[in-house]
């Protein structure tokens, strides 16, 4: 079986095709017809909730969840909800954009033979949507909506990965599974990733670029450079987003080191945007209940999010743009590849896998303490060769763990 990392960039269209081909075996649409006029909306600045409303009217699972939710206490409506029109309107046109095609896309992509897993998946996803949202918010550098739909989908691959691996999956779906290393044993170890899976339904769906590719990218450290696209803007949102789970305290370090020095955030500010953040999704979860579980571990991620920033020291903030040049950190070689170390002002260490360009394209979030070159390399699959430079990374992750 050829594992996803021996492919080469040449081969992806095949890959995503034969992906396809699967998705048609599992019944999976092509695009919701609903969902291909609320792509349309998302995508037209002119258009408005009347046109939301008419488009979302004749399906009875999205109706009736917007009543219901425009009559929740959230709203403090006086009279009772009863037109969709009306609840449309309630919603505003921002949490209506992002909610109503996230309810379909999200709904196509379940797993009904496993609804457990699937069900905490979306549970999470909600979560980093609502995230994203807020960090589009707080930068405004792209779309709120957007940025809600790009959170959401960003896991839209592992229920559907799990529905066409089945058995040889199941390892890979234990909650402790941390983002980044579900990733990791995915590209090692199977012939497709959750990644893969989520840039063919984005396909498959039609979506925009500004949508799709931040998706697709999203286990992808961006360049150190500034952003100059939306795309761009986007990919960072999603890879910051894309680094927490629901169980407790997963991510926290490395998502404050990165939303700070990534998109230039301060401790106010990312400390204001996860409260905002945790309030969406106590609200947006009722939407998604047919899909996704309520999960405590919301609130418990936020504190510990909260607690890391009351720790930190305000002088590390890396307020004034993106991360330091490449150049500026330490590069050891390791057999016939260079990796970058970067430690966080949280503590935890950073081992960025160094292509030809001299950009990151793998990266790999560890204790200092805890590791040392064969893990590293190991994580990074890395083969070492007698006479790399592993022991003077030895002396560094030493140093840094002092």
């Amino acid at each position: 079986m050829q594992t996803r990392k021996s492919i080469q960039a040449s081969q992806l269209p095949e890959l995503y095709d034969q992906i396809n081909r699967q998705l048609d075996r599992l019944g999976i649409e092509s695009q919701p017809a609903v969902a291909a006029r609320l792509t349309e909306l998302i995508q037209d600045p002119e258009a408005g909730p009347v046109d939301f409303a008419q488009a979302i009217r004749n399906d009875a699972a999205i109706s009736g969840r917007l009543l219901k939710l425009s009559n929740s206490a959230a709203f403090g409506q006086a009279r009772e909800v009863t037109s969709i029109d009306r609840a449309c309107m309630l919603m505003g046109q921002e949490r209506l954009r992002s909610m109503a095609l996230g309810f379909y896309l999200s709904r196509s992509a379940t797993d009904p033979d496993h609804e457990e897993l699937s069900r905490r998946v979306w549970g999470e996803s909600v979560l980093r949507g609502c995230l994203a949202a807020e960090l589009a918010r707080e930068t405004h550098g792209v779309g709120v909506p957007e940025a809600f739909l790009v959170g959401l989908l960003l896991d839209s691959g592992v229920s559907v990965m799990n529905r066409m691996l089945k058995s040889r999956y199941e390892t890979f779906t234990a909650p402790e599974i941390e983002p980044e290393e579900l990733f990791r044993l995915e590209f090692e170890s199977l012939p497709m990733t959750h990644v893969d899976v989520a840039a063919a339904l984005c396909r498959r769906w039609r979506l925009p670029d500004v949508l799709s590719k931040p998706i697709a990218w999203h286990h992808t450290p961006p360049p150190a450079r500034p952003p100059e696209t939306d795309v761009q803007r986007m990919q960072r949102i999603a890879y910051c987003a894309g680094l927490v789970s629901l169980r407790e305290g997963v991510g926290a370090d490395v998502f404050v080191h990165e939303a700070r020095s990534r998109l230039g955030l301060q401790k106010d500010q990312l400390d204001a945007l996860c409260t905002r953040a945790l309030a969406e999704y106590k609200l947006t979860i009722d939407l998604f209940d047919s899909v996704a579980q309520r999960s405590p571990g919301a609130s418990a991620l936020m504190d510990m999010v909260h607690q890391r920033l009351v720790d930190a020291h305000d002088d590390l903030i890396c307020a004034d743009g993106p991360s330091p040049a490449p150049a500026a950190l330490p590069r050891f070689t390791l057999g016939s590849s260079v990796i970058e170390i970067e430690r966080t002002d949280s503590g935890v260490a950073v081992a960025y896998l160094i292509d030809d360009n001299g950009d990151r394209i793998i990266a790999h979030h560890f204790m200092p303490s805890q590791e040392n070159a064969a893990t590293i390399a190991q994580a990074l699959a890395i083969r070492r060769v007698d006479g790399d430079e592993s022991p003077g990374l030895e002396a560094h992750l030493r140093a840094i763990a002092a």
